[in-house]
């Protein structure tokens, strides 16, 4: 997979000869080796790599407001699943579920719990979030109901934690940074689609973003 910068919006040119990039993304791809002039089209340059800033348009555009727009665009989506244990406390899925809203890159979040579970409990502007849903088995097996859920879940990744734990706000900003600052390849270590970013158990459901596996 490569990514020609002839035609993106985000190309410098000079003499109609690329010679940088808007994004600032061309120095950071020779810099890994992913950037090269093919000798059949030398007056651009191309990625041997995905580079999801790249934009087309026919018309003009604001450069500056579209970079903004694209930057936003590229930030993951991430659906995280919270495991609730019959053991967890009310006061401790409280402090997870708010570490969760205050995250940089903010997920959409799924308290799995069971039936029996005194959730009516929870304050009630946690429920009244948009970004939280519940969904309540009458089983053990949590891994079978993330399954079935992420199944419609549009997100790019999945994340899976355990109730009762305060999360660190740059949690899923590490795989923001990873993919979209220092544009490192995210690697398989585990199939199906679970990665080493070290962010808990961490699944990729978008295997266009995958670049290697182990």
């Amino acid at each position: 997979m490569t990514t020609s910068c002839e035609k993106c919006i985000f190309s410098i040119k000079t003499d109609d000869i690329q010679t940088g990039c808007v994004a600032g993304r061309l120095t950071k791809f020779y810099k890994l080796g992913k950037a090269y002039i093919d000798k059949e089209t030398p007056h651009h340059h191309t990625i041997s790599n995905i580079c999801n800033l790249c934009f087309h348009s026919e018309s003009p555009v604001n450069v500056p407001e579209a970079l903004k727009i694209a930057k936003r665009r590229i930030v993951p989506k991430i659906h995280c699943f919270v495991k609730v244990f019959e053991s967890t406390k009310l006061s401790n899925l409280e402090d997870t579920v708010h570490s969760l809203s205050r995250q940089i890159v903010r997920p959409i979040v799924t308290l799995i719990i069971q039936k029996d579970y005194p959730l009516y409990k929870l304050q009630s502007y946690l429920l009244r979030d948009t970004n939280v849903n519940i969904s309540q088995i009458y089983h053990d097996d949590y891994n079978a109901e993330v399954r079935r859920l992420a199944k419609d879940s549009s997100s790019q990744f999945m994340s899976i934690i355990d109730a009762g734990k305060m999360y660190n706000p740059i949690l899923y900003a590490k795989l923001h940074a990873k993919l979209n600052i220092q544009l490192r390849p995210i690697v398989l270590v585990k199939s199906p689609f679970i990665i080493n970013t070290k962010l808990y158990n961490f699944l990729c459901t978008d295997k266009s973003l995958v670049t290697s596996i182990l």
